[in-house]
Parts: structure tokens; sequence; C-alpha cells
């Protein structure tokens, strides 16, 4: 639950990443395996637009 009120803030994540992992990896189970796939994902990724003088042209 803290990670789905919180997945927005790129520092919660951050903090939950190692236990949540952790938490998967000994539960075992077919859904953590499935969600242990894609395990990059929990942090929140940053996007950055970078654009030079002529990006507004």
């Amino acid at each position: 639950m803290q990670w789905l009120d919180n997945r927005n803030d790129a520092k919660i994540t951050n903090d939950l990443y190692t236990p949540m992992v952790a938490a998967m990896e000994k539960c075992g189970c077919d859904t953590c395996k499935e969600i242990l796939k894609h395990k990059d994902h929990i942090v929140k990724r940053s996007q950055w637009i970078v654009g030079g003088d002529g990006a507004s042209r």
C-alpha cells in the first residue's frame, strides 16, 4: 500500500525498493516472481527533455 500511495515519488520508491525486492524474493510465489522480472520499474523514473536554442523555432 505504501508503494501505491507514493508511486510518483522517486525518493520514497527508491527507499522502498530494497525491502520490497527482498520480501518478494523470500516469498517466491508466482506473482512475486513475475513482478521481480520487472523490478527495475519499482523506482519512479524521471524523464528529462532537453532542447537547444533551435527547439522553439
